[in-house]
């Protein structure tokens, strides 16, 4: 639809405000004031379950000496109906780490693994949360 309207998507939040960046374990602690501490997401069960899915990218960024950063980047960005990725950045690490989503592709293989497991995850946005539903029992 956006190629035959000719427009394009901009997608924010590549990163789910860090999920997808395998940089957090199950004892993550996010500090008082950050609000990703009385998130669903990044709590209890649901927190355990998307981190299971984040070793599994995890494993796929092996193959390609990639991090899990890169490999959400690359797999937006790989989506032909995209025309930009939004990411946040905290210091020049994380620019040149987001840089080295580019120049590569993932095979047809692992972008549709991915596709299809992103496909299963059923968000609900509220006034302040994202929810995620019960799409991640399996990687």
């Amino acid at each position: 639809c956006a190629k035959e309207l000719k427009m394009g998507i901009l997608v924010y939040g590549v990163l789910g405000r860090g999920l997808f960046s395998g940089r957090y374990g199950v004892d993550a602690r996010f500090g008082d004031q950050d609000t990703r501490e009385k998130e669903d997401n990044f709590r209890g069960e649901t927190f355990r379950r998307i981190l299971k899915w984040v070793d599994k990218i995890k494993e796929i960024g092996a193959a390609y000496n990639k991090t899990p950063s890169q490999i959400a980047i690359r797999w937006v960005l790989e989506n032909e109906n995209v025309t930009c990725a939004i990411t946040g950045i905290k210091n020049a690490e994380q620019i040149k780490e987001n840089v080295g989503a580019l120049g590569w592709k993932l095979s047809k293989e692992n972008f549709h693994f991915i596709e299809k497991k992103m496909l299963t995850i059923r968000m609900e946005k509220d006034k302040k949360h994202i929810h995620v539903r019960d799409s991640f029992q399996e990687p």
